[in-house]
């Protein structure tokens, strides 16, 4: 979600690479919606009106096949700071599901775990990209606390299970890491007597990123 959500934002759906929904996406949005849809990081933004939204107007299995993809794995940023990990020799594995949350980068040999967190959806405080839609308020307020609540139980048992624990936001990673960066979260990785870091720490690294 790198660009500024529009006023008449009331969601949107976030696909990985090549996904086989992406055609049906644009589909629905163009003759359901009729709104138009705007390639964004990641996928596809569905630019829906509120009263389209309350109107439920798509079918319940396919809102819930789209709606299950919703922030879902291997973004654009993710995918970015993964190839920034990978040039500099680390190997790791991905989605985890055996442990809490399916954490985005897992490196077994450095107890370390990455997490790479969407701005919007995870509420960086502080952060330009965490706005709330102006409309369905009350639903998005929800969806959000559920999403907070849900990180931070997802932290505390990656903690106790002896994990240590690194939180990159997606503002600070761009569209491609700055060095600094990628040196901040290498340092950490390599450092074992260090349980847990986050980036940025005050202001974004970035000059595209608006946080700063």
């Amino acid at each position: 979600m790198g660009d500024r959500l529009p006023s008449e934002y009331a969601g949107h759906i976030d696909f990985g690479p090549s996904s086989p929904l992406e055609p049906m996406a644009s589909q629905i949005a163009r003759r359901s919606f009729r709104q138009p849809v705007s390639l964004m990081s990641g996928g596809v933004m569905v630019v829906i009106r509120s009263e389209d939204y309350m109107a439920d107007i798509v079918a319940p299995e396919i809102r819930s096949r789209i709606m299950s993809r919703v922030g879902g794995k291997n973004t654009k940023p993710e995918i970015a700071l993964r190839r920034a990990l990978h040039g500099r020799g680390f190997r790791f594995r991905l989605h985890v599901k055996e442990l809490p949350g399916k954490p985005d980068i897992v490196l077994p040999k450095w107890g370390a775990i990455l997490l790479v967190h969407g701005c919007f959806w995870h509420r960086h405080a502080g952060c330009p990209k965490a706005t709330t839609p102006s409309s369905n308020t009350a639903f998005w307020e929800r969806k959000f606390q559920d999403n907070v609540q849900r990180d931070r139980k997802n932290l505390m048992q990656l903690a106790t299970c002896g994990w240590r624990i690194g939180v990159v936001w997606e503002c600070c990673i761009g569209k491609t890491p700055e060095k600094s960066l990628v040196d901040g979260v290498v340092e950490f990785v390599t450092t074992r007597n260090r349980s847990r870091e986050e980036w940025p720490k005050s202001r974004c690294l970035t000059a595209e990123c608006k946080c700063q």
